[in-house]
């Protein structure tokens, strides 16, 4: 994907719409599919659902996923989020009916370009005219998360009871985990990238080691990658924003739709004949002692 200006050039889009009578809330929504790239349509597919379609935007890696709606994908906001997480970190989902100056029928726009003659668009030819619509920048960027992205070191399993062995392993770990943070430092650091670390020693180096660097996920591609390990694992987490929002990808303005916003908490547990329970905001407010 390309940008000129404030306006996205994208060369490969698969757009999709969702079929008659399926909707994310009843269960897995399936939809029609076309992959257009160029200009020209590459594939078209009648059914497909929707876990078979981010198994196809992970395997081509388009520019765009474009929709509709993007509650097509999924019934509500944690479900989006957890769609957004498994497509690959170059491709972004367009809504082509959202404009800059407010929401637009497919049926209109697609009158408006030229892109069918009247009457009632079937989901294959309205998944087309979706994808032809997000390659000539018609529709807004959907945005979920920050232009900020976690990358979180730590251990992959207990450290044990203790003795010898168990100091050893102490000692193993705590060298892999700063050895890992200060690889990805080096990469960070080499490729310009702001960023701020924290980490917590311990006996024998590092315990753990949290980056919170200042730039989207797709940024870090080829320069830092998650890993699981035996001993070690290297997580990397996105933001989720406050709001949704709609980038216009001609124009300028954004327009938040719906908020994001968790109420995170603090529960603390002191277990005995008799258990305490207490559960407080993040900033302290007691909301349950028990």
């Amino acid at each position: 994907m390309v940008k000129i200006g404030v306006m996205y050039k994208l060369e490969k889009v698969i757009g999709v719409d969702i079929l008659p009578h399926e909707h994310p809330a009843k269960g897995e929504p399936s939809f029609a599919l076309t992959i257009v790239e160029g200009g020209k349509v590459k594939k078209r597919l009648e059914e497909v659902t929707l876990s078979k379609l981010i198994k196809l935007v992970r395997r081509e890696k388009p520019d765009a996923l474009a929709v509709d709606n993007v509650f097509e994908l999924a019934a509500d906001i944690n479900g989006l989020l957890k769609i957004f997480r498994l497509l690959p970190p170059t491709t972004k989902v367009i809504q082509v009916t959202k404009l800059a100056d407010g929401e637009v029928p497919l049926e209109v726009l697609a009158a408006s370009y030229g892109l069918t003659k009247g009457g009632k668009l079937s989901p294959v030819e309205a998944s087309e005219v979706i994808a032809r619509l997000a390659h000539e920048g018609v529709g807004s960027l959907v945005s979920l998360f920050e232009n900020e992205t976690r990358i979180i070191i730590a251990r992959s399993r207990s450290l044990g009871q203790g003795g010898m062995s168990s100091n050893r392993y102490k000692r193993n770990i705590s060298g892999l985990i700063l050895r890992a943070t200060r690889k990805i430092e080096e990469a960070l650091t080499k490729n310009q990238i702001d960023y701020d670390l924290f980490f917590k020693k311990g006996g024998y180096g590092l315990s753990g080691s949290l980056f919170i660097v200042y730039a989207p996920r797709e940024k870090l591609y080829g320069i830092v990658k998650p890993e699981r390990g035996h001993d070690l694992k290297i997580l990397i987490r996105l933001v989720p924003k406050k709001n949704i929002e709609y980038l216009p990808l001609k124009g300028d303005g954004k327009v938040a739709v719906k908020t994001l916003h968790r109420n995170y908490l603090i529960v603390g547990v002191d277990p005995g004949i008799e258990t305490g329970l207490a559960i407080l905001t993040v900033f302290g407010k007691p909301v349950l002692i028990t």
